[in-house]
């Protein structure tokens, strides 16, 4: 069993390579998910209680999971049962950070509107293509980041009983991970050039609210 402790980069990829099949997942302890997700939850829900899949997100957001810890958040494995009759299971792996700030864009701001957008949605970007260079033989795509402080989130269906598939997909998924400087990615998203760069064409989820 690993322990239930703040892991390196380089142990975290090395426990990744172990495998990802539910057995080696079952050696993970349990842990919480950062807590901006249930608090961006628990907003929406107040926002309509009688919403019962308000009150679903949030109930998911506080489910404990198998996953390990890192300083700058953490990295979960989670099993669904899957649609196809061949035999196979969804595969998820998720990375989430701990902290997930709200950049401003001021460049781009016209009257008393704010314009923005977090920080999860630039170091998504910045490790898309690097990730699918990595892993292209993984059984596992890159999926959109549409939740709350998800630094990226891996999908795929495996065979049940396939180890080889479960090998390899951790084996390239924890290269990648102990490869990968997630510190240094998500201090360049701060950079101030990097964010004056920025404007509509560049295919990220920009928002912006009118400030009262």
């Amino acid at each position: 069993m690993h322990e239930n402790k703040e892991y390196t980069q380089a142990e975290l990829g090395a426990i990744v390579k172990e495998g990802i099949s539910v057995a080696a997942i079952d050696r993970w302890p349990f842990i919480k998910l950062p807590e901006s997700l249930s608090t961006v939850a628990r907003a929406t829900l107040m926002e309509d209680p009688d919403d019962a899949s308000a009150q679903e997100e949030l109930d998911r957001a506080l489910l404990p999971r198998h996953g390990l810890r890192t300083a700058w958040g953490c990295i979960v494995v989670e099993f669904s049962a899957s649609d196809l009759t061949d035999g196979t299971v969804m595969v998820e792996v998720s990375g989430y950070l701990n902290e997930d700030p709200y950049l401003q864009l001021s460049h781009l701001r016209q009257g008393v509107e704010e314009v923005g957008l977090f920080l999860s949605d630039v170091a998504n970007a910045m490790l898309e293509s690097e990730a699918e260079l990595s892993m292209w033989d993984c059984d596992l795509e890159w999926q959109d980041n549409y939740t709350t402080s998800q630094l990226f989130n891996l999908l795929g269906f495996i065979g049940v009983a396939d180890n080889v598939a479960f090998m390899r997909a951790g084996g390239q998924i924890g290269d990648w991970l102990a490869k990968t400087d997630i510190h240094a990615i998500l201090h360049a998203c701060r950079d101030p050039k990097l964010l004056s760069s920025l404007d509509d064409e560049s295919r990220l989820p920009i928002t912006r609210s009118i400030v009262e």
